[in-house]
């Protein structure tokens, strides 16, 4: 029986789907669950503005408000620290991680 998981790669940063980690040169970034789900769909959708309303229909189980978007991904930035910077918004569009 194989057993299938997905390292995905953006720059320095990699994002372990098996063990639902992510790493900045092998550093361990700590992410709540939702940082952690909506860096996944933003890493599996790079180089792609998502609006608000995506990212929040693909990243949370209930409905939330902009604002609970944009603080997560304010927060996001902050973690990601150099690579914060390509977490770029657009505004009147919405967010996307950018090469």
């Amino acid at each position: 029986q194989f057993v299938w998981f997905l390292m995905i790669i953006f720059k320095d940063l990699t994002v372990d789907t098996d063990r639902k980690t992510c790493y900045i040169e092998d550093k361990e970034i700590l992410l709540t669950k939702t940082e952690y789900n909506l860096l996944l769909f933003l890493v599996s959708n790079k180089n792609k503005i998502l609006t608000r309303k995506e990212l929040a229909k693909s990243v949370w189980d209930v409905p939330v408000s902009d604002r609970a978007v944009d603080t997560t991904v304010s927060r996001l930035r902050k973690k990601l620290k150099g690579l914060g910077r390509n977490l770029t918004t657009r505004i009147g569009f919405g967010y996307g991680l950018l090469e």
